[in-house]
This record gives C-alpha cells, structure tokens and sequence, in this order.
C-alpha cells in the first residue's frame, strides 16, 4: 500500500513527527560518531525540542510540516521554513525503513516542493550529511546540487555537511 501525503495539523501529527525524529537521530548519531563528530552537537543541533517545539516552528507563516501515512501509521515526514526573502529550507525529511522503497520519500519531497512554490518562495536550500547517501541521491533525483554553506556550519559537523539547493 503506497503513504498518503498531507499537511500536519493536529498535535498527535507532531507528536508522532517527534516520535519520528526520535529514530532518525537514533542512526543520525550513530553514524556521526564513526566520522568522529560529537553526538551532542549533533542532537543540539537537529533534534532538540519537544513535538510542541517542532509545532511552533512549522505552523509559523511560510513553513510547514507533511507527513505520510500508511493504513493509520504515520512513516514518513518532511518540512519547509523560511531561510531569506525568497528562500525556504526543506528539513526534517525522514521515512521509516518499511517505506522508502515504496516512493513515501519521493512524494514527500516532491509535495513539498510544490507547497513552497505556492508560498512564493524561488529557491529552497537544505543541509544533509555525507553519510546520507539514499537522501542525497533522492535530493538530486529533485534537482537539488551541491552548493556553498548558506550559514556559517556547525562546529564540530562542517566535514559531514553537505549543502544543497535548487530554484523553484
């Protein structure tokens, strides 16, 4: 059965998004801490906040939050915000094992995508980490490239970061 895609709305949605995130940061650290970056930085940076902390930032104006949902489970999410005038950052995307053969990845990125086109917005940057081979190829089948740091990079993680970008 292929994920449905929709906007997160309701508190059980961030919720269920935090739990998400809770695995992502799970492997995200393990495989930071074999490149020899610190799993505190890691977490501080990209995984700190609670399910109410994650609703405030993405039911701001000019973000948001989907999420994918397959017979009832929620196994897959992806968010955008403002970056600049103009430019949004594609975040938070992760999708459970189980799912990202099935295209869950693919239809979150690409709802998303179409979602800030609507916003307005012209560009869309995002960071990734080296190591995250599926998501760089799933962001380059999106059209993202390579690109300079938007921001200054975390100390501590600038080996493993890898900006991307693409025009909307």
């Amino acid at each position: 059965m292929t994920a449905t895609v929709r906007l997160a709305t309701s508190d059980a949605d961030f919720a269920a998004v935090h739990a998400l995130q809770a695995i992502m940061a799970e492997w995200d650290v393990a495989m930071s801490r074999l490149e020899g970056c610190p799993a505190q930085t890691v977490i501080a940076a990209y995984y700190g906040g609670d399910a109410a902390a994650i609703a405030a930032v993405y039911r701001s104006p000019g973000a948001g939050m989907l999420v994918a949902a397959n017979a009832g489970r929620l196994v897959g999410c992806a968010a955008w915000s403002p970056l600049e005038a103009g430019v949004a950052e594609l975040g938070k995307v992760f999708v459970l094992d189980s799912e990202r053969s099935a295209g869950t990845g693919g239809s979150l990125v690409g709802e998303a995508l179409d979602r800030m086109r609507a916003d307005g917005y012209r560009t869309v940057r995002l960071e990734t980490a080296s190591f995250m081979h599926a998501a760089i190829r799933l962001y380059a089948r999106h059209g993202f490239r390579h690109c300079p740091f938007f921001r200054p990079a975390i100390p501590g993680l600038a080996a493993i970061t890898v900006p991307m970008e693409r025009d909307l």
